[in-house]
């Protein structure tokens, strides 16, 4: 691509096509910018009212409320969230830790069945100890 210390034009064609869209983008943001002014002083001129200080700041505090009221929303979602993943952690490591403890000093009459999705060299154990007598050990 690079001869020298000049580019293929093919290999910066892609720019041009990028500057074309982001122009087009620009336009058609400033086409929209300039229509919703106008139809807002098309409304203003119509319902001198309707746009007044009173009811902006009003309509500004009703927004606000709305934001406030999404954002505790999804702080009480991922705190809900953190608190059942730190239970689910909790049970995880008792059940990890009580099976170790079964497995390194079962008592009488402890069966333990392996697991479906137990690795097979961990299945192989845990069958040859219980199929001994009943028991693991």
């Amino acid at each position: 691509m690079l001869m020298g210390d000049v580019m293929e034009f093919a290999a910066i064609a892609w720019v041009d096509d990028a500057m074309s869209f982001v122009s087009w983008m620009f336009s058609v943001a400033g086409a929209v910018l300039v229509g919703g002014w106008q139809r807002l002083a098309e409304v203003q001129s119509r319902y001198p009212q309707l746009l007044n200080p009173q009811n902006l700041f009003g309509l500004m505090g009703f927004v606000f409320a709305i934001w406030k009221w999404w954002e505790s929303r999804e702080a009480r979602l991922f705190r809900r969230f953190e608190s059942m993943i730190e239970r689910q952690e909790a049970q995880l490591v008792k059940a990890r830790s009580d099976l170790l403890d079964t497995i390194n000093r079962p008592g009488p009459g402890l069966l333990i069945k392996a697991p479906i999705f137990a690795e097979k060299a961990v299945q192989r154990v845990l069958t040859r100890r219980s199929s001994s007598d009943g028991r693991l050990g």
